[in-house]
């Protein structure tokens, strides 16, 4: 069993434990007369600290960047040249930040068609990586 069916399998297990206790506290309120104190009675008796995670798939492609994230990356370094050696990262990014308000709309046009690029690649590789996933388990169910 694939790390991701096991998670899968202990999430919904999870789910389910946790759905029947909501329900039998239901059902006891209701008989007791208090269906009024249902919420209370969840937050005090269905622990919430024991939750498993969402799986996160190294495999997946990452997210499209913004024209902002695009100039950010580009002139970081900069930007970090031209202020003090000790400039805090809160610095840094309060500068770029700045100077993107600053830009002329036909520089952040070039930022702007670039992110619609990795926009086009993003949906592009995700299409792939699903097109994998259905052949995964596709074939490992046959």
């Amino acid at each position: 069993m694939a790390h991701r069916e096991y998670y899968l399998a202990c999430r919904s297990v999870m789910e389910t434990i946790r759905a029947s206790h909501v329900k039998l506290i239901e059902h006891l309120c209701d008989e007791l007369g208090a269906p009024d104190r249902k919420k209370e009675f969840e937050e005090k008796f269905i622990d919430d600290s024991i939750r498993i995670k969402k799986f996160k798939d190294k495999n997946h492609p990452k997210r499209p960047k913004s024209g902002y994230m695009l100039y950010c990356e580009k002139n970081r370094k900069s930007v970090k040249d031209s202020l003090p050696k000790d400039a805090a990262f809160a610095d840094i990014i309060k500068k770029m930040a700045k100077d993107w308000g600053k830009l002329s709309q036909a520089k952040k046009a070039e930022f702007t068609q670039l992110a619609e690029d990795d926009k086009v690649r993003y949906a592009r590789e995700v299409e792939a990586y699903e097109a994998t996933l259905f052949r995964q388990n596709v074939g490992g169910s046959a």
